[in-house]
């Protein structure tokens, strides 16, 4: 294979993720790279949300229709326990629904969960399976139920193929959301803090985080705002994230850093040398498919030192580790959450997760209204 960026992004220590729910995508772009047996899987984890799941599903070609039939039948079977093992999902996160509320979760579920599961054979052999809870619940004891319910969901629906140590569940960074992460860290279940805009989020979780390049809007613009520039200024977000990535590695932490929400190559080769980053189907292709560059192979390089401790002088460390400690309290967590930019960061991006939710739900209400003819077909 010529020398591409993506080859640059490959030779860091930097893994890729795929940020979309696309088992084909994934099957063929690590195809037209399979040069050698260790390249053929390029792909540690799988990311998943809700706006990611609905862009599947509601895909104009109708090829996930079959997907939506069986998971509104999948939902069924659970609720009229015809499952075995199905009664630990269902102990999960569903009181106070009717039984048509019930179905409408389950079955968004099972999409989420079934997507994921496609995916898996294209990622590598320890990579995890992500599963998003509904933005839309508000307290911690609802996030966590939610949480175990797609869990036991993936256990479920791989046959006991997928472990707990192949599943992450991703949940957002607001005071509920870091809680919940914390309740279920301690019992085996491994989450990502989600929505992350501040260094005081990513420090006040006790999970793997997901720190965002771009507004989660920025990724709309072009249908909501074509007048406003496609890419905002994000040189306040990359910072963020490589003072986070020094602030773990100083602390010599196990969490890891999953950047997200990138837009453009500039902005992969100006944090390259983080943990992992999360790459949607746009910035893949574009990355296999443009010759590498001088300029941005050298600011990859600068970034891999950037994201060292190491390259602070003493003194510029030790501020920054003053600095941090004073980031890392429930004060300042509060401070940075009711701040006007990451007050509407995190908003904005729960309003777009939570309308998906919503649209994914009215899918399962308008399939279980075909009848007998669509999902309740055997």
């Amino acid at each position: 294979m010529s020398s591409s960026l993506l080859t640059a992004l490959q030779a860091s220590p930097t893994r890729l993720d795929l940020d979309c729910n696309d088992a084909a995508f994934g099957r063929a772009f690590s195809a037209s790279l399979a040069s050698s047996a260790s390249s053929a899987r390029v792909f540690c984890d799988m990311t998943s949300n809700s706006l990611l799941v609905l862009a599947e599903i509601a895909a104009a070609d109708g090829a996930r229709v079959p997907l939506l039939e069986e998971s509104v039948r999948t939902a069924k079977a659970l609720l009229q326990g015809k499952l075995q093992g199905g009664e630990k999902v269902l102990s999960f996160g569903l009181d106070g629904l009717d039984d048509d509320e019930k179905l409408q979760w389950l079955a968004v579920d099972v999409m989420t969960v079934s997507l994921g599961l496609q995916v898996l054979p294209h990622l590598q052999p320890r990579g995890m399976l992500h599963a998003q809870i509904a933005c839309s619940l508000g307290t911690a004891s609802a996030i966590e139920a939610h949480a175990r319910r797609l869990s036991a969901l993936y256990i479920l629906l791989s046959r006991g193929n997928v472990s707990h140590e192949r599943i992450c569940i991703k949940i957002p960074s607001t005071l509920a959301g870091l809680e919940a992460c914390a309740r279920l860290e301690k019992d085996g279940i491994r989450t990502l803090a989600t929505t992350c805009f501040s260094l005081e989020q990513a420090l006040a979780a006790d999970s793997d985080v997901a720190p965002y390049i771009n507004a989660l809007e920025a990724h709309f613009y072009e249908v909501e705002k074509p007048s406003v520039r496609r890419h905002a200024d994000t040189s306040e977000a990359l910072a963020i994230v490589a003072r986070l990535q020094r602030a773990l590695r100083r602390r010599q932490s196990r969490t890891e850093v999953v950047s997200a929400s990138f837009l453009s190559l500039t902005e992969v080769f100006s944090l390259l040398g983080v943990d992992t980053m999360t790459l949607s189907r746009g910035v893949l292709t574009l990355l296999r498919d443009t010759p590498a560059s001088d300029e941005l192979v050298a600011l990859g390089r600068a970034s891999e030192r950037r994201m060292d401790p190491a390259s602070l002088s003493a003194d510029a460390a030790q501020a920054e580790a003053d600095e941090d400690t004073k980031a890392a309290t429930p004060e300042a967590l509060a401070a940075a959450l009711s701040s006007e930019r990451c007050a509407y960061l995190v908003a904005d991006a729960l309003a777009r997760f939570t309308k998906a939710e919503e649209m994914l739900r009215a899918l399962v209400r308008a399939e279980v209204a075909r009848g007998p003819a669509a999902g309740d077909r055997a």
